[in-house]
């Protein structure tokens, strides 16, 4: 068959009739006319939401955490900060005396204090006794840090494996949802029709229309609008954290990469 143009809906590109384009606006008109589908599951849509900033809200500062006590405590020895020898449940000799070295280092005594004045220390107190410079963990220590560290990986990562098959299955559930509303709608819009109406279609392609449109409809959507929202949210909050470092980097970040960006669309 060499003549193409007799195959039922074969598109010749050469003459000009390419399929219309779609652009976000029509994107968005077409998110507004799935309106009705996708109320029914607004409550699951905000839930999931919540859940993936959760996530985020938890994991960002479980990093930074589990970061420092691999770098700074396992590899350097450096001793650890109260809420981190909290979080590993071991004892005050794990936790770092700067800040009260500090403190008696850097705070001047009192103008009415002279060295000849008499001050009441109590008597279970060591006048001698010299402050604890020891600013590094030792070998044993260390090895305790690391393998709580292990202990706390493991846990974590089997939350967050949990964590991420729940949210994935309920993000495909609520997806499919939305789409299994817009595909009653269609059915029943089908079965209103007349029966002059269904004797001159063709059955194939109400099925078609109803299993492969509908949900092209709802991908449409949630690649076109709810990942750019996601990753956008996702950049933000990116920035925000790089700000907390570095605000002069995230400005330059700002300021060039955004309308580099901008032109290569």
């Amino acid at each position: 068959m060499s003549d193409l143009s007799l195959l039922e809906g074969y598109v010749d590109r050469s003459t000009g009739n390419d399929p219309p384009s779609m652009s976000f606006r029509a994107m968005l008109q077409l998110a507004f006319r799935t309106w009705p589908y996708f109320q029914p599951m607004l409550k699951h849509l905000i839930v999931l939401g919540g859940l993936m900033l959760s996530g985020i809200v938890a994991g960002i500062p479980a990093a930074f955490v589990g970061t420092d006590l691999f770098y700074n405590k396992v590899l350097l020895g450096q001793k650890l900060q109260p809420l981190q020898a909290t979080v590993l449940f071991v004892g005050d000799e794990y936790v770092t005396n700067e800040a009260r070295q500090l403190g008696r280092q850097g705070i001047s005594p009192p103008s009415n204090i002279t060295a000849d004045t008499h001050l009441n220390v109590p008597s279970d107190v060591d006048e001698t006794a010299q402050p604890d410079t020891v600013s590094v963990l030792t070998q044993e220590q260390r090895k305790t840090v690391r393998n709580r560290l292990i202990i706390w990986g493991i846990v974590g990562s089997l939350f967050g494996a949990l964590f991420g098959a729940g949210f994935w299955y309920y993000n495909v559930w609520i997806w499919q949802s939305v789409n299994q509303n817009l595909r009653v709608a269609m059915v029943e819009r089908a079965e209103s029709l007349s029966l002059s109406y269904h004797d001159s279609a063709r059955v194939g392609d109400a099925i078609f229309r109803v299993y492969q449109d509908s949900a092209m409809i709802v991908n449409l959507i949630q690649s076109g609008i709810y990942t750019p929202i996601s990753a956008t949210l996702g950049l933000l909050l990116g920035l925000f954290v790089v700000a907390m470092f570095d605000p002069w980097f995230t400005l330059m970040v700002v300021v060039v990469v955004f309308p580099v960006a901008w032109l290569s669309i």
